[in-house]
C-alpha cells in the first residue's frame, strides 16, 4: 500500500508539466484537476446550486400561496401566515430529502 495522498498523482503530473513548460497557462487544466482533488470544490458547487434552486422554486411557491390566501380567497394575515409556514417547512423537507436521499457522500 502506498503512503501517497489521494492527490499526489495530480501533483505529479502537474509538476512534470510545469518542469517542461515556461508558460504557467499552459498547465492550467492539470493545475485545475489538482486543486479539484483538493478542494472538491465543482462537488460542492453543484450541491449548493441544488439546494439554491429547490430554495427558489419554494419561494415562487410561497408567493403564489400567500397570493391565493389574502387576494383570491380573502382569508387574511393569518393564513398568509400559515402558507408561509406550509412553504417553509416543505422546503426544508425538500433539502433535506435530496442532502440525506442523494447525496450519499455528505454524512
Amino acid at each position: 500500500m502506498s503512503n501517497n495522498g489521494r492527490c499526489y498523482d495530480f501533483w505529479v503530473d502537474f509538476s512534470e508539466f510545469m518542469s517542461r513548460y515556461r508558460e504557467p497557462k499552459d498547465c492550467g487544466l492539470l493545475r485545475e484537476d489538482y486543486f479539484e482533488c483538493l478542494h472538491h470544490s465543482k462537488e460542492a458547487q453543484s450541491k449548493v446550486g441544488m439546494l439554491a434552486w429547490i430554495t427558489g422554486l419554494f419561494l415562487i411557491a410561497q408567493i403564489v400561496w400567500c397570493w391565493f390566501f389574502v387576494d383570491v380567497l380573502g382569508w387574511g394575515a393569518v393564513d398568509a401566515a400559515v402558507a408561509v409556514d406550509l412553504t417553509s417547512w416543505t422546503t426544508v423537507m425538500a433539502q433535506f430529502v435530496y442532502v440525506v436521499g442523494w447525496c450519499k457522500d455528505f454524512l
